[in-house]
């Protein structure tokens, strides 16, 4: 009944369920893991580190209990502990996730060729695995600011699963970076045809359509599409709003950008709102709004003189 529970999501009452287990029988341990992991779901990690210590040397669950130990120090901080535990996982399923752990709070820990070495002293067999260990090195790249290199990175792990849509996505968004533009409408086109219902990819391609000014069509049906999926998603809503406002319907613009800039005040949108109004033959509306709000976004480019040149007709 505790495992149907945790099917369901229901964590309290599974964790009422282990408890009343562990209290009758002490030395039944699959309970006491089953009810750790309830615990490091419910970032209750104190409670789970109670339960997951006596049992990391049994024969069953030992590697198992160390690994959980490790999330759940690692959570509170206590990295030096985590590590401690992270090493001792030296076999099973978890060794991969505990070596990449390892390697994460090496690299936060400013030790990045330590970091580096973890990944490079893992020669995984599984794809899946070798899969994870690239995206690491791809993230730790891009957080070096080496952008380059991360796209390298996440080309290899393509190599190896080429059909990973997310592997894609992140791919593009290096690639736009690097302004490899051609490649970026390669790689989004090709996620989107493997997932067509793909909201991030659809608004990504359909936005680079609409800000290159090609495509215009094809770049709204992607991004009603996008809407259709993510109907609550505040940047689709800004850019099928600008798709409207580049076809000239500013009333439709408004709409939308309205209701994205509800949902997050993003100095994006705010432009986009402001021009929508502004010819939408509103200049009220887009001054009080740029009142209201201009200075929030201070310093952000895209908001730089922009209701000069709206004043001036240079926009």
């Amino acid at each position: 009944v505790a495992r149907l529970y945790v099917q369901l999501e229901k964590y309290d009452e599974a964790a009422d369920l282990y408890n009343q287990v562990v209290k009758i029988a002490p030395e039944n341990n699959s309970a006491k893991l089953s009810l750790a992991l309830i615990q490091i779901e419910r970032k209750d990690y104190q409670a789970a580190i109670e339960n997951l210590q006596p049992i990391e040397n049994d024969g069953s669950y030992g590697l198992i209990a160390k690994y959980y130990l490790g999330v759940a120090l690692q959570e509170q901080d206590k990295h030096s502990e985590a590590l401690e535990y992270f090493k001792k996982v030296d076999r099973s399923n978890y060794r991969t996730d505990a070596a990449l752990r390892s390697a994460e709070i090496l690299f936060n820990q400013d030790k990045k060729q330590e970091a580096y070495a973890v990944l490079d002293s893992f020669k995984p067999k599984d794809i899946k695995d070798q899969v994870k260990f690239l995206r690491a090195r791809a993230i730790f790249n891009v957080m070096e600011d080496k952008i380059s290199e991360g796209a390298d990175a996440y080309r290899e792990a393509l190599k190896l699963d080429a059909k990973n849509v997310d592997l894609m996505l992140s791919l593009a968004q290096l690639l736009f970076e690097l302004e490899k533009f051609d490649e970026y409408e390669d790689v989004l086109s090709l996620a989107i045809s493997i997932d067509p219902d793909n909201a991030d990819g659809l608004n990504a391609l359909g936005y680079y359509y609409l800000e290159k000014g090609v495509n215009i069509d094809k770049a709204g049906v992607m991004l009603k599409r996008a809407l259709n999926v993510a109907p609550n998603s505040f940047y689709i809503m800004d850019s099928l709003g600008w798709y409207f406002y580049l076809k000239g319907d500013y009333a439709a613009a408004i709409d939308l950008l309205k209701q994205a800039f509800d949902l997050e005040t993003d100095p994006e949108v705010f432009a986009h709102l402001v021009q929508a109004y502004w010819k939408n033959n509103q200049p009220d509306m887009a001054r009080e709004l740029w009142e209201a709000h201009a200075s929030e976004f201070s310093g952000k480019d895209i908001i730089e003189g922009l209701m000069e040149k709206l004043e001036s007709g240079s926009l």
